[in-house]
């Protein structure tokens, strides 16, 4: 039998633990002996220190958590936010004056708390989750925010880290007649209801074009808002009658809707008949100008060219006395008997429609299926 390592005179009275079996050396709390390399498999009083550590540790920070999650943010009026309050965590409550969003999802708004104004933002990610989970306020509507205030410019901005942080209270604008709004509504919550009676698309989004048979206002959709309405987007198809909710602007001196959530486009009735257009209607193709613009029109003529695009068809309609482009979206089409008899060159065509506008050129968009049918002469 072997005889365990003699000790040192120096390391007499230390605990035998705290030797190494194998040369006797002072190895305090290695499991592996630095000068022989012998392991040490019974610790167990070092390792349970090191364990009980561990936990101890872990708990603690548990606790803070814990602590964090129940201790309410302070509130804070605008009026007060001093540059001594830069990166502070604070919570702001209010009204909603202005919202909007960019194309890498993330959104801003105005809160008025009734002291001053102050501009939050959640980035990215944030405003991707904030969206779907249908935490983003349009204007007028009621919220609760919390973030870190940011000084910048000499302007100070909130920055929302969590989805959770912000609270929104839905708060439903009366029903105004389009020809009422004026400019006492701009920057306010509005809600309209009436007929989609056309569509047109520009760099940024589209405008739809409401009209419930004495007014008529464009509801503007951008597209970084777009994907959150998902099915929703068949209630602007043209003919559909809808209620529409959102911050009344101006744009080149015409009102327009802003429309920011989906909550806020609800369907209003069945898709609208189309009547028999009387005779009184129909119209030269140079007859169309300016003037005519937002107005319903009945022409005819023949197809003498067309292009298509990501969401439709471009016809180029011409009669005697001029050409006129005549938009016909992919939704439209679907429901069109003999689409493709019908949409090509030196087809001869009745077309009923709505007179816009798309870069500086005038076009007829016409309302549903029944807007376009064949005819044998050019009228």
């Amino acid at each position: 039998m072997s005889e365990p390592p003699s000790q040192s005179p120096g390391l007499q009275g230390l605990p035998e633990e705290t030797l190494c079996p194998s040369c006797g050396n002072f190895v305090g709390a290695y499991v592996r002996c630095p000068y022989c390399g012998a392991e040490h498999r019974r610790r167990m009083s070092i390792r349970f220190f090191r364990i009980f550590s561990m936990v101890v540790s872990l708990g603690g920070v548990f606790l803070i958590w814990l602590a964090a999650r129940g201790i309410e943010s302070p509130l804070i009026k605008v009026r007060d936010i001093q540059p001594l309050n830069a990166f502070a965590y604070v919570r702001v409550e209010g009204e909603v004056t202005r919202s909007s969003s960019y194309a890498d999802g993330g959104v801003s708004f105005t809160v008025d708390d009734g002291t001053g104004t102050i501009q939050v933002r959640a980035y990215g990610e944030t405003g991707k989750e904030m969206a779907a989970a249908g935490r983003v306020p349009s204007a007028g509507d009621r919220v609760t925010a919390e973030g870190t205030l940011n000084f910048r410019g000499g302007h100070f901005t909130m920055i929302v880290n969590l989805p959770e942080k912000v609270h929104v209270r839905r708060v439903d604008a009366p029903t105004l007649a389009i020809a009422s709004l004026g400019q006492e509504h701009i920057e306010r919550k509005v809600k309209v209801q009436g007929t989609v009676t056309g569509a047109l698309e520009f760099g940024k989004g589209t405008t739809y074009t409401l009209s419930d048979g004495v007014g008529t206002i464009d509801v503007v959709l951008w597209h970084t808002r777009r994907d959150i309405f998902g099915d929703r987007l068949r209630l602007l198809e043209p003919g559909r009658q809808v209620s529409v909710q959102g911050r009344l602007g101006e744009y080149r001196g015409k009102l327009q809707i802003t429309l920011d959530f989906p909550g806020d486009l609800r369907e209003a009735g069945p898709p609208a008949a189309p009547a028999a257009a009387p005779a009184s209607a129909m119209a030269k193709i140079g007859d169309i100008s300016r003037e005519t613009l937002k107005r319903e029109v009945v022409i005819a003529g023949t197809v003498v060219g067309l292009r298509s695009f990501s969401r439709g068809t471009a016809l180029e309609l011409a009669d005697p006395t001029g050409k006129v482009e005549v938009v016909v979206w992919d939704s439209l089409r679907r429901d069109l008997p003999r689409a493709d008899d019908l949409l090509k060159e030196g087809a001869i065509l009745r077309v009923r429609g709505i007179v816009g506008e798309y870069r500086d050129r005038l076009q007829v968009v016409p309302k549903s299926a029944a807007g376009i049918e064949e005819t044998t002469i050019a009228e």
